[in-house]
């Protein structure tokens, strides 16, 4: 059982990774034993992730963040002491990404690119695995993995929608439909938007671009059909019909 959440500073984090990488990878930061069980977990659950992987479903790297990311969050919130509190507080995810598993990181992202273990918040990437999950989340991990494995989604998606936040911080209730109403959409639908040929052919990436325009002078809630009305209108200004 942990008494108490540990974290990273900026500093601590840098001094923490210059030590990681000098090592080469091959010394893990010293934690103490409570900390130990969750490095043995985590490993666990990330083996498990990659060994699901069918290479027939290909995009590899999607997969297993998805699955990883759907297990983290289940194994996350089953403990005692995370909350949302914590799962915002951007120095415990750097606390779990260079002192806790940072082989995990490694794995996945290479064993200096920094970003993705502490310097950039929003690409930090259990913390973007986690909140990817949280905006998606379908009343259940087995119909949230239904919806982050249909085709229209990927790395990209990930990135889209987890670093961009509204005026007011991030609008759980807007980003899940947004996400579930995407996915409604056709590929042939998706395709032929990125065939327009415009500067922005990426139909989800134009929509979270116009979302983070557009919420500065707009309240979701107060659109007709609420959340879902405003969601359409994005939509609508894109020629995109539901």
């Amino acid at each position: 059982m942990i008494n108490k959440v540990k974290t990273l500073s900026r500093s601590e984090c840098q001094e923490m990774m210059t030590s990681w990488i000098d090592s080469k990878g091959d010394i893990l930061p010293f934690v103490d034993s409570d900390y130990t069980v969750i490095r043995e977990d985590i490993g666990k659950i990330y083996q498990d992730a990659s060994d699901s992987w069918d290479i027939s479903y290909g995009r590899h790297d999607y997969f297993v963040d998805v699955i990883f990311g759907l297990k983290l969050y289940n194994y996350l919130n089953s403990q005692s002491w995370f909350s949302l509190r914590v799962a915002s507080n951007t120095d415990f995810w750097r606390y779990l990404s260079v002192a806790v598993v940072p082989h995990i990181v490694s794995n996945r992202w290479g064993l200096d690119n920094e970003d993705h273990y502490w310097k950039r918040p929003m690409r930090i990437w259990l913390r973007s695995l986690w909140w990817y999950v949280h905006f998606s989340w379908c009343n259940s991990i087995k119909e949230t993995k239904t919806l982050l494995l249909k085709p229209m989604f990927s790395t990209d998606t990930i990135l889209n929608i987890v670093e961009r936040s509204g005026k007011n911080g991030t609008n759980i209730e807007l980003y899940r439909d947004i996400l579930q109403t995407y996915s409604n959409f056709s590929m042939d639908v998706i395709s032929k938007y990125k065939a327009r040929g415009l500067k922005e052919t990426d139909l989800f990436r134009a929509i979270m671009k116009l979302n983070t325009a557009k919420i500065i002078v707009t309240e979701p809630n107060l659109c007709m059909d609420g959340v879902h009305g405003y969601v359409s209108l994005l939509c609508d200004d894109l020629n995109i019909r539901l």
